[in-house]
């Protein structure tokens, strides 16, 4: 054998695919073989039959050992037949004049435990084919979960300013109130932030829609029985979150509603929204 076939039937005989007649020639052939070529023989069969890089961190699905079996039983299968109805469209029939049977026959499936080595290395190929497509496929998945993770992120930064986001998530100096609705269905809500570095507190808020000619939403403190001391902002929105800079001391004045009206009829109604945590 050559140094080829010897490396492809080792491979072969590692799998236990070899018949005890192709196991005996190679063994044969492989102890006649000089020591550097059985040392280059193991270390290439070790090289190859170590996929460790190859494979993926997650499991693959229990389901794919079947799915590459049966493929390779198919493809198996499929190639006896063709080559049996080959030699029956071929062959002569018995008697001149009579239609031979075996023509119009289902072929007989090959039971023999024995297939070609050509359909072994076949095997091999297209296994190694199945883990290669399914490491490319996870890897692809993993990067663009990865970059879309990035993206969401520089979208942040960019639309309210790195040092904002920040402090915000990693400054303990950093003070919240929430403002939510008494109703539990509702799907508004906004959030006051305060750092002492900053500039100006800044009001985040969510799904607070105005139609036109609707009156302004109004950001007013509230003292311990829930009375308007003064009002902070007004402002309009889309429904969209927007970003809004006030000047709010959270320290002093932790306790905000959000009315929709005129200064003088807001007192009379129920907020919209109301703080129900503070510095956080």
């Amino acid at each position: 054998m050559t140094t080829n076939e010897l490396l492809e039937m080792t491979m072969l005989h590692t799998l236990g695919m070899l018949e005890e007649d192709e196991c005996a020639a190679y063994e044969a052939a492989f102890a006649a073989a000089s020591p550097r070529v059985q040392a280059n023989i193991r270390a290439e069969a070790e090289r190859m039959a170590d996929l460790g890089a190859l494979m993926p961190e997650t499991e693959p699905r229990t389901e794919l050992r079947e799915m590459v079996i049966a493929a390779v039983r198919a493809a198996v299968h499929e190639r006896t037949n063709e080559q049996r109805l080959a030699s029956e469209r071929h062959a002569a029939p018995a008697v001149a004049g009579v239609i031979s049977r075996a023509a119009y026959a289902q072929p007989k499936l090959n039971r023999s435990p024995r297939v070609h080595r050509v359909w072994r290395a076949t095997s091999i190929g297209l296994a190694a084919a199945v883990v290669a497509m399914t490491v490319v496929t996870i890897n692809l998945q993993q990067t663009y979960n990865h970059a879309g993770s990035n993206a969401f992120i520089a979208k942040i930064y960019d639309t309210y300013g790195g040092e904002f986001v920040d402090d915000t998530m990693f400054d303990a100096s950093t003070r919240r109130v929430v403002l939510a609705s008494s109703s539990e269905s509702s799907i508004m809500g906004a959030s006051v932030f305060a750092n002492p570095d900053w500039d100006s507190a800044r009001l985040l808020v969510k799904n607070l829609r105005q139609q036109p000619g609707d009156e302004p939403y109004r950001l007013v403190v509230l003292d311990a029985e829930g009375n308007i001391v003064r009002e902070v902002t007004t402002f309009s929105s889309n429904g969209s979150v927007q970003s809004i800079d006030i000047k709010v001391n959270l320290s002093t004045e932790n306790r905000l509603a959000i009315y929709q009206g005129m200064t003088n009829d807001i007192a009379e109604t129920e907020p919209l929204l109301k703080s129900v945590e503070a510095d956080m």
